[in-house]
């Protein structure tokens, strides 16, 4: 590659990254407001109070979050709001923290897809 075609890789590697970029701090304002408002605390204990009477309740509702949580973005900053507001909650049930992430993220990928059905 000659100096030139490096620059340009350069700037089209910078380019691409701009989208990417601002998606994570989307979701760096939302868990930070979800955080300090006291809304990710708050989820997470309905979570747990609902899961010390049946776990399929706490799944159900842990799924509705994680769809909730999720529409209008991306599949990764959808997973990243829901692993860290619905799977802290599902590991503290005792449910195994690779089974918590996978199942919110798999509702994190659903809901990219419910999204565009809706619209």
């Amino acid at each position: 590659m000659s100096l030139k075609d490096l620059a340009e890789a350069f700037a089209a590697g910078a380019k691409s990254t701009i989208s990417v970029a601002i998606a994570f701090a989307c979701v760096g304002i939302i868990v930070g407001v979800a955080a300090q408002t006291g809304f990710a605390l708050n989820v997470a204990s309905t979570i747990i109070r609902t899961g010390q009477q049946s776990i399929f309740l706490t799944l159900l509702f842990t799924m509705v979050t994680c769809i909730i949580l999720g529409m209008g973005l991306p599949s990764i900053p959808s997973y990243l709001i829901t692993a860290t507001i619905a799977a802290p909650a599902l590991v503290e049930l005792k449910v195994p923290a690779l089974a918590a992430h996978l199942f919110c993220f798999y509702f994190a990928m659903l809901t990219l897809f419910i999204s565009i059905k809706i619209l």
